[in-house]
């Protein structure tokens, strides 16, 4: 535990738990001192009247470092993307009653992407003075009840006393497996009390506990129908959320040569492998000779389902099926017929599996049979890409921009320190399959799938993989002028939709202001593409027939996103050709390595039928 400075008294009870006593002279000040103790580096927040005493304390701790979003929604979604690319938990800080309403679309994506992030809100009570003797404006009496459906914990700080406590549970509670967002409200008026010391506990025992794996009988199960499989098939969409567990599927497949399809919450199987086959959300068909399925965190969403006649493993580590399921909500995943349902650690069930496997292909002598199956499938993979291949080239023109050349060209630019915010719909499967990622924890997707998400992700995103703040300086003993140093070149993929919906303004600011070095691709088809699909086929069929776009185009004025990024002191570039987009991309990367944001505006094609006939 890194310990606060001006320690006056350390106590270790019997069991050598260590607290230390410190001066503090509020609330606020102690609060900070605790997330300091904890190794806070960031404090993601939007500024409210219910938190002085709070970002007065700022001033004199830090770290964390106060990272300000323009808007409650981006704030927790950068909370949410520093979690997941840091696989470590994040806070943020929201203000009353607004600030939770604001917000809870962000909370909602992080709920479904299982984000360990502990939510801090302020709130105040009518009547109750601080020294300020400020009206307590913006009170509501179930201020918690905005966020329940989706944090794991809800929890008030009634007294001092307890602070300590209860960020200490706030921290357990979202790092504990299945891993998700808690809320934690502050008191304005204990937050402003006056106090003189300080109790903080150390958290380096507080780990959450280890899950468990199968018995023995039933990893043999789960084995021998696997072996006993001919045209067996893998699908993983939340594993990946762990980089270190993708390695043990990697093994388990190619122990018993099975195919895997990537769900693409996470960056669930490398691409270049010869086991790959595809992504699940983009081919949902099942192979008509498939006869078992393995689910590994992984869902459907009602009505999906496995393949019926098919013989069904699964292994989650959410015990109730609400999540490992994209834009399942609270019903979560559809419960589906299985032969062997397993729940635990995936990454420890997978290595037990594997070695279960070695033992029965040479106790039953499969080795040659495994070997054939390894053929076959090395044939289907080739077979795949150059498919995937053939339709980019056959697209690659397509006019004005065409999302498959943007997908060739960054593709040319992509390495190992590369790391991908996709969060584009309508361009989504031509990006995918031509941006070939195999590194595990280099891609975070959107499993709640509503849009506004990606925005406020991607700086959080960067700020998990910057080397942290360099370059401190100090003004009147306190620190100034600090600028964060990135390691991984961060590129989020976001429509129009998206943008506008996800407060691009507000990170573009946030982005210019830290000096936060992220590359936003705007993929601009002037119009809520996703949303025509369903209007196109809704029951009368009104709309498509009268060319009716007025419910989702976003033109005349095609919004100029590039101009945008520039009020902002961001790079931004507006690409209308397709030999425009290589040239586009390696400026905008220029000047990321520089220690800027940038953005890239493309020109696509309009997604719905040509103008609308509705002025």
């Amino acid at each position: 535990m890194a310990r606060a400075k001006k320690a006056s008294k350390v106590h270790r009870s019997d069991s050598g738990e260590e607290s230390i006593i410190i001066p503090v002279k509020t609330g606020g000040e102690w609060f900070m001192r605790i997330l300091e103790a904890n190794g806070f580096q960031f404090f993601f927040g939007t500024t409210g009247g219910g938190m002085p005493d709070i970002q007065d304390a700022m001033t004199v701790v830090k770290p964390p470092k106060w990272i300000q979003g323009l808007h409650e929604f981006p704030t927790v979604c950068a909370s949410v993307g520093y979690a997941l690319a840091g696989e470590r938990p994040a806070i943020c800080l929201i203000d009353r009653t607004v600030g939770p309403m604001n917000c809870l679309g962000g909370v909602y994506m992080g709920f479904e992407a299982y984000a360990p992030v502990v939510i801090f809100g302020s709130r105040n009570y009518p009547g109750v003075p601080v020294d300020s003797g400020s009206p307590q404006y913006h009170y509501h009496t179930t201020q918690t009840a905005f966020m329940r459906e989706w944090c794991k914990w809800v929890h008030e700080n009634q007294v001092l006393e307890t602070l300590p406590d209860d960020v200490a549970k706030a921290i357990f509670m979202a790092e504990a497996e299945p891993q998700g967002p808690v809320y934690l409200t502050l008191r304005e008026d204990l937050m402003a009390a006056k106090v003189n010391r300080g109790v903080i506990r150390s958290t380096k025992r507080m780990k959450p506990p280890a899950l468990p794996i199968p018995r023995t009988e039933v990893l043999r199960e789960a084995c021998e129908l696997l072996l006993d499989s001919q045209n067996p098939l893998a699908v993983a969409s939340s594993l990946g959320r762990h980089p270190k567990a993708v390695s043990t599927l990697v093994k388990l497949a190619e122990t018993l040569a099975i195919p895997v399809r990537d769900g693409r919450s996470f960056l669930n199987f490398p691409m270049d492998h010869y086991l790959f086959m595809g992504f699940q959300d983009i081919e949902p068909s099942w192979p008509s000779e498939c006869d078992l399925i393995f689910n590994i965190e992984h869902g459907y969403l009602p009505p999906q389902r496995p393949p019926e006649g098919a013989k069904i493993i699964d292994l989650t580590s959410d015990p109730f099926n609400l999540r490992g399921v994209q834009a399942g909500g609270d019903y979560g995943s559809t419960m589906f017929p299985a032969d062997v349902r397993m729940l635990g650690d995936s990454q420890a069930t997978l290595t037990a599996l594997t070695e279960m496997a070695v033992k029965l292909i040479d106790e039953r002598k499969l080795k040659k049979t495994v070997e054939r199956r390894r053929e076959e499938l090395i044939e289907e993979h080739r077979r795949l890409m150059e498919d995937w291949n053939k339709e980019a080239d056959d697209h690659l023109n397509d006019r004005p921009v065409s999302p498959y050349r943007i997908g060739r060209e960054l593709n040319t630019v992509w390495n190992d320190r590369t790391t991908w915010i996709n969060i584009a719909i309508t361009s989504r499967s031509a990006l995918m399959q031509n941006i070939i990622i195999k590194k595990p924890g280099s891609y975070f997707g959107n499993p709640s799938w509503h849009l506004g998400v990606g925005c406020g992700m991607a700086y959080g995103v960067a700020l998990a993989r910057s080397k942290g703040y360099v370059n401190i300086q100090m003004k009147n003993g306190f620190p100034v002028g600090s600028i964060p140093k990135p390691y991984e070149t961060v590129i989020c993929t976001i429509g129009d939709g998206e943008a506008i919906m996800g407060n691009i303004d507000s990170c573009l600011w946030t982005c210019s202001h830290y000096g936060i070095p992220v590359l936003y691709l705007v993929m601009n088809n002037a119009s809520w593409g996703i949303e025509w699909e369903f209007i196109a086929k809704a029951t009368a069929g009104w709309s498509r027939k009268a060319k009716n776009y007025e419910c989702v185009d976003i033109d005349k004025p095609r919004i100029n996103f590039a101009q945008l990024a520039k009020a902002y002191d961001v790079h931004g570039e507006k690409v209308e050709e397709n030999d425009q987009a290589g040239a586009a991309l390696r400026n905008a990367l220029a000047t990321l390595q520089k220690g800027r944001p940038a953005l890239i505006d493309f020109t696509l094609p309009k997604y719905t039928e040509g103008p609308s006939l509705v002025p």
